[in-house]
């Protein structure tokens, strides 16, 4: 019998989770890959699809990844992981410049700034990440420390 309530428990506290993380995983798919596919296909340089495939990917299983740890520790640890492979993708395509031609202009568009801008807000995402791994470890022995009063 309490093996048979802990499984209860335990299942109306992941299947929810799962769910909403399923969904989520579901409504960024649709966002970052089926409709840019569908409408931008064809404005997108074919040496670059890689690299926002990746990204899409990569923002679709840390979501779905988040969004299962919620309100643990893992969501943090998910949480700086994901900034670190975020800027590792960034400064990956940091290289990288836009180049294209049409009707004879050939254009190049430096994007080094914007990446830089990035690689910078996830460092502060992976510090604020440190940050709230601390305050929720010293909040749990906090509240287990904490003398029960009787009243």
């Amino acid at each position: 019998m309490g093996n048979n309530t802990k499984w209860k428990t335990l299942s109306t506290k992941i299947i929810p989770r799962i769910l909403k993380a399923s969904l989520s995983a579901i409504v960024l798919y649709f966002l970052l890959f089926y409709i840019p596919t569908l409408l931008m296909s064809s404005f997108i340089p074919s040496e670059y699809e890689p690299l926002i495939d990746t990204f899409a990917a990569m923002t679709i299983f840390f979501a779905f990844a988040g969004q299962l740890a919620s309100g643990t520790i893992f969501q943090y640890a998910i949480g700086a992981t994901r900034a670190l492979a975020f800027i590792s993708l960034f400064i990956q395509a940091l290289s990288s410049g836009i180049t294209g031609s049409f009707e004879g202009i050939s254009i190049f568009i430096d994007l080094r700034v914007f990446f830089a801008m990035l690689i910078s807000v996830e460092l502060l995402e992976f510090g604020k990440n440190l940050f709230e791994t601390i305050n929720f470890l010293s909040e749990k022995v906090e509240s287990s420390q904490l003398p029960i009063m009787k009243h």
